[in-house]
């Protein structure tokens, strides 16, 4: 079974859009962060970067929609991701990359799935996927209604930690 099937994969890259496209085509179209080539006339004319740091970056903002990161990396680039990552990994890595970060664990391909399945299993993500896609639930309201209360800032911000099941 692909990984895809299983679990959310997101690329972050330091690469750009239009070198990742064949591999992208072959991996079925994932997500990608990546940067982008300006190109006229059939020439690269500049290039545009997505913001300093993007991988830190995307990880915190997923982290902040209360996702589990799991992430790998292979090079000096990646570092900052991994210490923004939940679970944290180097990912083929030179050895220097490897004798440099010694809080990441250095792992292969097997490693690498056999961890982020363990992620979601410590997180029943199985039998709470199956709940959520299972139960009766009732809307509260239509979402046009809800966007117009936040619009009209009519609502009360609460942590996910402080709601619970009526």
């Amino acid at each position: 079974m692909a990984l895809r099937q299983r679990m959310q994969v997101i690329i972050l890259s330091d690469t750009f859009e239009q070198f990742a496209q064949p591999l992208m085509r072959q991996l079925g179209w994932p997500t990608l962060f990546c940067h982008r080539l300006i190109v006229a006339n059939d020439r690269i004319t500049g290039y545009q970067l997505r913001m300093a740091d993007q991988k830190r970056h995307a990880v915190a903002a997923l982290q902040a929609l209360n996702y589990n990161v799991v992430a790998a990396g292979d090079s000096f680039n990646d570092t900052s991701m991994l210490g923004q990552a939940n679970h944290g990994f180097l990912f083929h890595a030179p050895d220097s990359i490897v004798r440099q970060f010694p809080q990441y664990e250095r792992i292969g391909l097997r490693e690498l799935c056999d961890s982020i399945h363990s992620v979601y299993q410590a997180n029943d993500v199985a039998r709470v996927t199956t709940e959520m896609y299972t139960s009766s639930m009732q809307p509260a309201m239509k979402p046009s209604d809800a966007f117009d209360m936040m619009a009209h800032r009519e609502i009360e911000r609460v942590a996910i930690d402080e709601t619970s099941e009526e």
